[in-house]
């Protein structure tokens, strides 16, 4: 082979490599951000089970704990996000703790019906292994085995029409 025709073999190649180059990092997919209503639920779920093995380990009443905790947490995620609305059940080892912070009344099935109005809560003799709540005529069905200690939650965003909700088992 000549010279000059090692050398446009040479360039093509070159050029086939920039276009390949090129072709393929347009389809690299960056991770999504994450948005408040995505770290404010990965937050709870994380540091509301810290707050119930703090309160056993300093022999606290765990309720008691937790309902302070979803008190304060209630006003940061409200700073993070207006539009963020959550409730809570608490399986305590001889209670049931329901606390509703969804901006409107809910309706929880344990026993029987209650009627848990916002910013309140229910406190419950523990009895069954199943609880119901209807947020906005959806049930949200919450299990745990008999004798063990959980929180379970239902998070809820509405902005501009984009409902978002998360649940937490």
């Amino acid at each position: 082979m000549e010279k000059k025709s090692q050398l446009y073999i040479f360039a093509a190649l070159i050029l086939i490599g920039i276009a390949f180059t090129i072709a393929s990092s347009r389809n690299i997919s960056l991770p999504k951000k994450a948005t408040a209503f995505d770290s404010l639920t990965s937050n709870f779920k994380t540091e509301a089970p810290k707050v119930v093995n703090r309160a056993i380990m300093e022999n606290k009443n765990v309720s008691t704990e937790v309902l302070a905790f979803a008190s304060q947490y209630q006003e940061y995620a409200r700073s993070r996000d207006p539009s963020i609305k959550f409730m809570y059940v608490l399986f305590d080892e001889d209670k049931v703790l329901v606390e509703n912070y969804m901006g409107e009344k809910i309706e929880v099935y344990y026993d029987r019906r209650y009627d848990i109005e916002s910013k309140n809560y229910v406190l419950l003799p523990r009895k069954d292994i199943e609880l119901m709540a209807v947020i906005d005529n959806i049930d949200y069905d919450f299990y745990l085995a008999d004798g063990m200690l959980g929180i379970n939650a239902v998070f809820k965003s509405d902005k501009e029409g984009n409902v978002r909700i998360s649940v937490i088992k």
